[in-house]
């Protein structure tokens, strides 16, 4: 190849026609082989500053060309960080091999990075923490101990490893609530939170050994046999790759050296954004957050004060001017609206803090209709402030697409819909015996489920067998009887009965209207309503489809 290199600028001949590039069409995009660098690896460029850059603010524009030490790029979202950041990189690509970007978006950022360089280049260093561990780990894979070819499992991947080995975990103590993939999910993202914190599955079982709560040893037992599974297949969770590639560093003052003088410039995007274990890598590596780092080049954007010299950027370049006056930022000094901020430990305790703050202005008397809550996704996060709401018997209402079919008393129709119509689909299954009106222990429930898996059942007929079996207690064995005289019943009016007539007739085999009623929840009549809604719905189908079954 030659190693003349076309620029990416969008010339153009007189005649208005983009030009063509000497030589030959247009190279490729993607992964482009430089030629020899112009200046030495770390030193501040020599060449003229890249002529297209985009309009930068003067406090831009001094921290993309500060040259003295280490730096922090303050400010709040919208205000030009990331843009700084790549024009800092295209200000300091006298050798991009030589330049880390560490970012929670390396697939955004590269290619925004990519559009600002001039030359080729042999490969970008864009990465996120764990794609710089993964790396880590495969360029040391001899020093680590590992196997080159290890792979990185997704949260997904793990997930479903758990619940295909499900039989080998100690759950007993662990409520399904109707769904076992939740609760297993739930227990992953714990495992990761520990991880974040720099704390192993021994560092945790040995903690757990001195605690008088079960349940702490049997999520040991559990974090133990997560990492155990994915050893044995080869496979590493992200939270993993950071430890084992903090204990490297840590242990190995050789590829301390080597991974610190591998890269003249570290660049950081939103630093804040770190883990404990995060920033512990980085201390022991590439760069030292607040010391000493390679040459003097380590730069850092984030939204909070940074134990390093820093330039704030006071103005958001993003919002909307009305966004602004809200916040009470107008350039007029006109006061604008009340805008507060909480920070909150997880998203359990967001939404505890939105369910006490509406308990406050209703108890000063806000009207309830003249308050609204607003969340990225109904059927996350709403379900989450749905619950705190319902813990503090505030009346509310679901809004949103698929809003009434997340509501609990709708699932519960559903759950016994599917399952009539495919005793396969276990997740239906094991909602009907987990919620009312069976309500099935959790411990008996996971008896049920690996008699499932074992003798290759579905659902159904596993409960048939469970029936049989010795490890079943008596209660447990009459609360099955009842779930398959329920099914039984329904199954055979599934086929006979009109949709809307069936769909009445089990909500009432059910119970569910009666619970309702009896029930102390302040949205009981929300319940009914939506409960009735489900009816309707059926009639409505019956009359687009009359020769229709459920």
């Amino acid at each position: 190849m030659s190693s003349a290199c076309w620029s990416r600028s969008r010339a153009r001949d007189s005649s208005g026609a983009r030009a063509a590039p000497p030589g030959g069409p247009r190279l490729r995009r993607g992964r482009r082989r430089a030629s020899p660098p112009a200046t030495p690896p770390g030193s501040l460029p020599c060449a003229p500053y890249p002529k297209e850059v985009p309009p930068l603010t003067p406090i831009q524009r001094s921290a993309v060309e500060h040259a003295d030490g280490p730096l922090a790029i303050v400010g709040g979202p919208g205000t030009g960080k990331t843009t700084v950041l790549v024009e800092r990189f295209a200000w300091l690509c006298g050798a991009p091999d030589a330049i880390l970007v560490l970012t929670g978006d390396a697939e955004g950022l590269r290619p925004r990075i990519e559009e600002r360089l001039e030359h080729g280049f042999e490969e970008l260093h864009v990465y996120t923490v764990p794609g710089f561990c993964s790396r880590l780990l495969h360029d040391e894979a001899i020093e680590a101990g590992l196997s080159p070819f290890v792979a990185t499992a997704s949260v997904a991947d793990r997930l479903a490893m758990l619940l295909d080995r499900i039989d080998e975990l100690s759950v007993r103590l662990h409520d399904f609530r109707g769904s076992p993939a939740a609760m297993l999910a739930g227990l992953v993202a714990r495992i990761d939170r520990l991880k974040d914190q720099t704390i192993s599955a021994q560092a945790y079982a040995d903690w757990a050994a001195g605690q008088e709560d079960e349940r702490e040893r049997e999520f040991a037992q559990i974090y133990a046999a997560h990492d155990r599974m994915l050893n044995e297949q080869a496979l590493l969770d992200e939270g993993e790759l950071v430890l084992r590639a903090t204990a490297l560093l840590e242990g190995n003052a050789r590829v301390r050296e080597r991974t610190r003088a591998r890269f003249a410039h570290v660049l950081v995007d939103d630093v804040e954004e770190l883990t404990a274990a995060q920033r512990r890598l980085l201390e022991l590596g590439p760069t030292a957050l607040g010391g000493v780092c390679p040459g003097d080049s380590l730069t850092v954007t984030s939204s909070e004060p940074v134990d390093l010299p820093a330039i704030e950027l006071d103005r958001s370049l993003r919002c909307r001017e009305s966004i602004l006056v809200a916040a009470g930022s107008d350039a007029s000094g006109e006061p604008g609206g009340d805008v507060r901020f909480w920070r909150c430990a997880n998203e359990r305790a967001q939404a505890q803090a939105v369910a006490a703050e509406i308990a406050r202005l209703l108890r000063e008397g806000v009207a309830p209709g003249g308050m609204a809550v607003l969340v990225r996704s109904v059927r996350n996060e709403g379900q989450t402030v749905a619950v705190a709401l319902e813990e503090r018997a505030v009346p509310h209402r679901l809004v949103g697409d698929s809003a009434f079919f997340q509501r609990a008393e709708v699932r519960d129709v559903l759950a016994w819909l599917r399952l009539l119509v495919d005793p396969a689909d276990a997740g239906a299954v094991v909602r009907a015996l987990a919620r009312p009106p069976v309500e099935l222990r959790s411990v008996d429930l996971a008896r049920c489920i690996q008699i499932a898996r074992r003798r290759k059942l579905d659902m159904v007929s596993a409960l048939v067998a469970a029936t049989e079996s010795p490890q079943l207690p008596p209660e447990a064995r009459e609360r099955i009887l009842a779930f398959l005289k329920l099914h039984r019943a329904a199954a055979r009016a599934l086929d006979s009965t009109r949709p809307d007539l069936f769909v009445h007739r089990l909500i009432e085999r059910l119970g569910l209207r009666r619970q309702q009623l009896f029930s102390a929840q302040a949205d009981v009549v929300e319940r009914l309503r939506n409960l009735s809604r489900l009816g309707e719905m059926a009639t409505s189908y019956v009359r687009r489809s009359p020769q229709a079954t459920p």
